[in-house]
């Protein structure tokens, strides 16, 4: 996943683990400036400072071809996706809004979640001014060469999301069953039974 950083985001890592540092008011400047971390090596924490100016700011953009904020639609943002081939909590201003898998500090501790997760943000938590993303996570699992990745989320609307999830579903499947009756249309001209030459 790539999120496109707004120059006013401040974004901080570390490694290692404490409770308090999904706080939003934790002084985290001594952090490694940016969202890459080492793959396969402990716990890491990733936090994003950012503002919100009103109720539908001018965010981040998902680059892909495949967008599954579902803001396309003009929805409000109300949730985050995440796509995440690690295990992790995601903290909304110190609150916990989900988790997939048990983070842990070894692979014997870690337990694997789910890729793609939708998180609704409480609609008191979604008012302007400075929030704060704090990433909780281990990724002993996390099968891909790269020794290093970036750490994101995806700002998104939930109805928008579920509704483009429905649609890339269901074209497929309409395309699958037009061809089959197509198919069943065509098939009797194909079954009807040909008299040999010759005969009456």
């Amino acid at each position: 996943m790539i999120i496109v950083k707004p120059q006013d985001w401040t974004i901080r890592q570390r490694q290692g683990d404490d409770p308090r540092w999904a706080t939003p008011d934790w002084d985290d400047r001594a952090w490694t400036p940016g969202n890459t971390v080492s793959a396969r090596d402990g716990i890491y924490w990733v936090r994003f400072r950012f503002p919100l100016s009103g109720p539908q700011p001018e965010l981040a953009q998902l680059l892909s071809p495949r967008d599954p904020s579902g803001l396309s639609g003009g929805g409000p943002i109300d949730s985050v996706f995440m796509a995440a081939p690690y295990s992790y909590e995601f903290y909304w201003d110190g609150r916990l809004l989900g988790r997939s898998g048990v983070v842990g500090a070894t692979r014997e501790a870690e337990k694997v979640g789910v890729l793609d997760r939708v998180l609704a943000i409480p609609s008191e938590l979604r008012g302007p001014g400075e929030h704060v993303v704090a990433i909780r996570l281990s990724t002993f699992h996390y099968n891909f060469p790269a020794e290093r990745f970036d750490v994101g989320f995806l700002f998104s609307n939930t109805d928008g999301h579920y509704a483009g999830e429905i649609q890339r579903v269901a074209f497929p499947m309409l395309g699958v069953g037009g061809a089959m009756l197509v198919a069943l249309h065509l098939l009797p001209a194909h079954c009807v039974p040909v008299a040999p030459r010759g005969s009456l």
